[in-house]
């Protein structure tokens, strides 16, 4: 698997634009729900519905140029997108501890960014696991031939 590449980190985060987008179509169109015929009318669920497929379509694309240990952790920015939207579109209370949960899932993902850019070049974490037992294998038996 090759590197993630940055266009397909930025895709997964415009996905979650998309996303959070959809969510709150979601939540417009859920002041009108009532019977069936209400809901195959209400043209706020069905543009959300339409967000979400593409917000998915999106992260597949994304996820055939990157790794999915780095691109997945993107989508938790969704939570802070709707947040905010939440917040500012909504009137909701957004208190200190949901404020305390976004900046973990920052600190989050820029350590998971950071643990990306450290690891380029390097091998991943299972082939570099045998590699060492081989190495390690190897030396025993130097050390019990000798």
């Amino acid at each position: 698997m090759t590197r993630t590449s940055p266009w397909a980190i930025l895709l997964v985060f415009l996905s979650t634009l998309v996303n959070a987008s959809a969510q709150t179509l979601y939540k417009l169109g859920s002041a009108n729900l009532g019977s069936l015929s209400v809901i195959l009318t209400n043209y706020y669920i069905w543009i959300g519905l339409f967000l979400y497929g593409v917000s998915a379509l999106m992260l597949v694309i994304a996820l055939k140029y990157g790794e999915l240990s780095v691109l997945y952790p993107v989508i938790a920015t969704s939570f802070i997108w709707v947040n905010l939207i939440a917040r500012y579109f909504f009137h909701e209370d957004v208190g200190f501890l949901k404020w305390l949960g976004i900046v973990a899932i920052m600190l989050g993902l820029t350590l998971i960014g950071l643990g990306e850019f450290r690891n380029q070049g390097k091998q991943s974490f299972p082939g570099a696991r045998n590699a060492g037992i081989s190495e390690h294998k190897s030396k025993v038996t130097e050390k019990v031939n000798a």
